[in-house]
């Protein structure tokens, strides 16, 4: 329970904030570049504090490491099971069986 709250903050200032970082950062690695920024930024948080803004680093950590996997993993997924729906990670039973 104590990773709720500050899981709630982060996720209430993530967008301003990416808004005011992403413009200095170069896009080093495509659209995967704000999730790898944002994600080091709560590492080096939950490395260098404590508490409540520990706990936001770590929350930080969690949801980019979370989006990361899921821009990198969902294609692979679609070409594998033939779907051409992106990375919405969205699949029903038909798509991946091919059962009608």
């Amino acid at each position: 329970m104590t990773i709720v709250l500050p899981a709630a903050a982060y996720g209430a200032v993530r967008a301003p904030l990416k808004n005011t970082v992403m413009p200095y950062i170069p896009a080093f690695a495509g659209d995967n570049t704000d999730e790898i920024v944002m994600g080091v930024g709560g590492y080096l948080l939950m490395k260098h504090t404590t508490g409540f803004m520990h706990d936001f680093g770590k929350a930080a950590l969690y949801v980019e490491s979370a989006s990361l996997g899921n821009n990198l993993i969902s294609p692979m997924i679609s070409q594998a099971v033939g779907t051409t729906s992106g990375n919405t990670g969205n699949y029903n039973i038909t798509q991946v069986t091919g059962a009608y």
